[in-house]
């Protein structure tokens, strides 16, 4: 099993430690993600962040593959749906990715995204994705992810009792 740990962040001045300005996305060097597989996917899942175009990103996926959250829907298979209810919450999110534990066919992926939930603030989603890959022969690492499963603090997409009206 390999362990890769992304480097410390150059942050300003009176920011905290892997602090990413709002709007921003670190670019490809956030961490030490040094499989091409990976490294094309984190690259695609930026790039839709911030554009909004799934194409690059369902090219990451193998024909057949599932994504899941634990939101009670299991393995889906309709990836670009899975994808636009990602976004759905947000009006803009920013993933960085900290740090990726990785053997052979799989890598979990540490991650934080800075974000502003629609009609709301700004909070920050903490998880883990884990990616199944195949190895492809493609340089550019599509259709390597077999399956995403992905684990994330949901509390900021709760209003507590106490803010109800």
């Amino acid at each position: 099993m390999q362990r890769h740990i992304a480097p410390d962040d150059s942050a300003p001045a009176g920011a905290a430690p892997g602090d990413t300005p709002r709007g921003d996305h670190p670019g490809p060097d956030d961490t030490a993600l040094i499989d091409r597989r990976v490294r094309a996917f984190a690259d695609a899942l930026q790039a839709f962040e911030r554009d909004g175009g799934a194409e690059d990103l369902l090219a990451r996926f193998r024909d057949g593959a599932t994504a899941e959250r634990l939101d009670g829907c299991g393995a889906r298979t309709d990836l670009g749906a899975f994808w636009q209810e990602y976004l759905s919450p947000f009006d803009h999110v920013a993933t960085t990715f900290r740090h990726a534990v990785q053997t052979r066919d799989s890598v979990a992926l540490e991650w934080h995204s800075d974000a502003v939930l629609a009609g709301g603030g700004p909070v920050t989603v903490r998880g883990v994705t884990v990616l199944d890959l195949t190895d492809a022969t493609d340089d550019d690492g599509s259709g390597t992810v077999t399956a995403l499963r992905t684990y994330y603090d949901t509390a900021v997409f709760v209003t507590p009792p106490h803010a109800r009206a």
